[in-house]
């Protein structure tokens, strides 16, 4: 008996787990206006909670196959990034220190890998922000609030993330 309970408890726990993430997942995929393919894998990160819902929310979504790509073309911008998105997602070296990084792990490494073939979408949630389209006015306010996506054509992998500061 305490065996069949313990096991319906993690059963339950992991149906728990698996649709907080296909949930996210559904939320994204409205979020963008895309119909995703099959998933792979997925992985999220999400940090926020913390003062004024500070933090960050980072998703990795491996596709099963390449089909993704045709959505985007037209509706997203193709690689390579605008020089403040280049800088915001992978940072800027300054003596052999990374500054204004913002998309990285808990660890500081990060999060999106350098991508040549692919799109990519920015939204910018500031409250000054005039054209939430248009990264330009990124570095000229006190804090950061943006989404950005990045799909990896060669791997079939999405990267997203939404930076709250």
């Amino acid at each position: 008996m305490k065996k069949k309970i313990s096991l319906i408890l993690i059963m339950l726990f992991i149906s728990v787990i698996i649709s907080g993430c296909s949930s996210d997942i559904s939320k994204l995929s409205k979020k963008l206006e895309l119909v995703f393919p099959e998933i792979e894998h997925s992985q999220i990160t999400n940090t926020h909670g913390g003062f004024h819902g500070d933090g960050k929310m980072l998703m990795k979504i491996v596709f099963k196959d390449k089909t993704l790509a045709t959505q985007l073309e037209g509706k997203w911008s193709k690689m390579p990034l605008s020089k403040n998105l280049s800088i915001a997602v992978y940072g800027l070296e300054d003596n052999n220190e990374t500054i204004y990084s913002l998309v990285k792990t808990e660890d500081e490494q990060n999060f999106i890998p350098k991508i040549e073939n692919g799109y990519y979408y920015f939204y910018d949630r500031n409250s000054e922000s005039s054209n939430p389209n248009n990264d330009n006015d990124l570095f000229t306010r006190c804090s950061y609030n943006f989404s950005v996506a990045i799909y990896d054509c060669e791997n079939k992998t999405l990267y997203y993330a939404d930076i709250d500061t």
